[in-house]
């Protein structure tokens, strides 16, 4: 059904499935399968999509890496701060309640 999406095309189908893998490391079926798009793309399109192997550095700037880090700690001390209002309000609760149950009971 994909296959008569994009009307058989090989070289569509190997632009979208982007495949980074080692073809070795496929099934036989996988291996004869993505052999035959490629085949076909190399007829029809003249030429075959390469790919290169993901890298898993980060590409992200390292003033916007800072920039997160900060944010990331602004975060936290937000969080803190709540925290602490609420302990403070259970607190202040139980002193009230100390309080009233003396002067009702002693």
């Amino acid at each position: 059904m994909y296959e008569k999406s994009v009307n058989y095309s090989g070289n569509q189908i190997l632009k979208e499935l982007i495949f980074r893998g080692d073809k070795s490391k496929l099934s036989e079926y996988g291996q004869r399968k993505l052999e035959a798009l490629e085949f076909n793309s190399k007829q029809v399109a003249g030429t075959v999509p390469t790919y290169k192997r993901k890298h898993f550095g980060s590409n992200i700037p390292s003033d916007q890496i800072e920039q997160t880090l900060v944010s990331e700690i602004v975060g936290y001390a937000v969080l803190c701060l709540v925290l602490l209002a609420i302990i403070l309000v259970i607190v202040g609760f139980i002193d009230g309640f100390k309080i009233v149950w003396n002067m009702l009971f002693t």
